[in-house]
Order: structure tokens, then sequence, then C-alpha cells
């Protein structure tokens, strides 16, 4: 099923038949009624009184939405309930080798909670790249 919103869509995750969204600002958007996008809770994101913009792609890992950073190689561990930043983690990836040329930048992360594997790539890479919840704990 399609529904059509009205602003921009850069990343979305579910949890508890709930939408969370970001759309390149410091905010998340949780929606309630996908139905018709009422029931909207906004979270301004944080870290140590500084926003955090440009949120991107999101990924619920443990409880905390993982969002990366656009045009960084950076993904902020985000406290969902109140937008803080947890730790942020930087991924120095070989973006220039691995990326199609212009399209240098994180832009996907996926979560397999059965083995704890974490799934990072960008916007066109050619590689995923694969590390385990443990590492960062």
């Amino acid at each position: 099923e399609t529904k059509s919103y009205q602003g921009e869509g850069w990343g979305a995750a579910f949890k508890n038949n709930e939408l969370y969204m970001t759309d390149g600002s410091n905010k998340i958007l949780k929606i309630k009624d996908i139905n018709n996008f009422k029931n909207i809770k906004i979270t301004n994101v944080k870290m140590i009184n500084k926003e955090i913009k440009n949120l991107n792609e999101i990924e619920f890992i443990n409880n905390y939405l993982w969002a990366n950073i656009w045009q960084t190689n950076n993904i902020a561990v985000i406290d969902p309930e109140t937008g803080k930043v947890q730790h942020m983690i930087r991924f120095d990836l070989p973006l220039k080798v691995d990326s199609y040329i212009g399209q240098n930048v994180l832009n996907g992360i996926a979560y397999n909670n059965i083995n704890g594997d974490i799934y990072i790539t960008g916007k066109l890479f050619k590689k995923i790249y694969k590390y385990n919840i443990n590492q960062f704990m």
C-alpha cells in the first residue's frame, strides 16, 4: 500500500506500529497514525545542547535510533523519546574507493536483531560493511 506525505522523508523506521521519520533537519517525527499522518510527535535531537542536523537514514537498534548524519561518516545513537544523543560513532569507511564519484556519503543502516549484526553502506556504494553490536558495547 502506498501513502502520500507532504514534506521530505529522508529516513524511516518502525517500532510498535509507529513510524519514525527524519527530514534532514534535527527533528525526529513520530507518527502514530500512518493512515492519515496525524498524531505526530516531534522530538529535537541534541548532543550537549547542540542541535544535530542533517539526520538521514535511521534504524532501531536495541531501543535506540541510529541515524547517519548526512555528508559525514558519523552515526548518532539517539534516545527516541528525549532526542538526546547517547553516542556518536564514526565509521571510517573507504568512501572514495568504495563509492561512485560524487556519491561518497553514508546512507544505509540495517540491523539483524537475531545475531546482532549491523550493516552499514552508503549512497551508491559497491559494498556493505558488517559490524556486530558487541563492537559498540
